[in-house]
Formats: C-alpha cells, sequence, structure tokens
C-alpha cells in the first residue's frame, strides 16, 4: 500500500470506550464494535475516548470530570485531524441532546 492510500485509510473515532470499571451501555457497545470491524478492515485508527467517571460522584466532581473529558477530546482532535482523512463522532441520542440544550441556552 503506498502512503497515499494508506493515508486515505485512517480514520479518527470519537465516543465512549469501555472501562473495567462501570456498565457498559449500547453506545459504548456499539462505538467498540465500529472500532473493532474497522481495524478488523485494515484501517488505520485512532480513537479518542469520551468516557468519564460519573458514577456516585458529587455534582461538582461531574462537572469538573466533564471539562476534563472536553478538553483531552479537543487535544485529540487538534493532535489527528491533519493526520486523518475521516472524523466519526459517536454520542447517544440523549447526549446530543443535551449538547443541542446546551447550546441552544447559550445562544
Amino acid at each position: 500500500m503506498n502512503s497515499r492510500s494508506a493515508a486515505q485509510r485512517r480514520i479518527l473515532l470519537i465516543g465512549p470506550l469501555p472501562s473495567s470499571a462501570e456498565v457498559i451501555g449500547g453506545t459504548k457497545v456499539h462505538f467498540a464494535d465500529t472500532l473493532r470491524h474497522l481495524e478488523g478492515a485494515g484501517f488505520d485508527i485512532a480513537a479518542i475516548s469520551t468516557t468519564r467517571p460519573r458514577a456516585n460522584l458529587p455534582r461538582w466532581r461531574q462537572r469538573a470530570n466533564d471539562a476534563a473529558a472536553f478538553f483531552r477530546v479537543i487535544r485529540g482532535i487538534l493532535q489527528h485531524f491533519r493526520h486523518v482523512r475521516l472524523a466519526f463522532l459517536n454520542i447517544s441520542v440523549d447526549s446530543a441532546l443535551v449538547v443541542e440544550w446546551r447550546a441552544l441556552t447559550v445562544a
């Protein structure tokens, strides 16, 4: 495979990766399956996890974890965006609605 075709097979995946300390839900299972299938098909994958601890934490700590995850994702995007052909964001419908609601309340 030449360097041009190799560059065309690089994908940035952004989404929730399962961790051993939590219950795995539908979005995490789907994202992990997508990652596994694309790697099996020979794609060069860069993955950025949006997973953060939330269970049994005070609200201020959840917000701090959300902020840390946000900056981790932005940093990862900035590191990888020049080297990938496609970026894929995997979030649940509930998360998408929260993002849109927050955007509307800020505007």
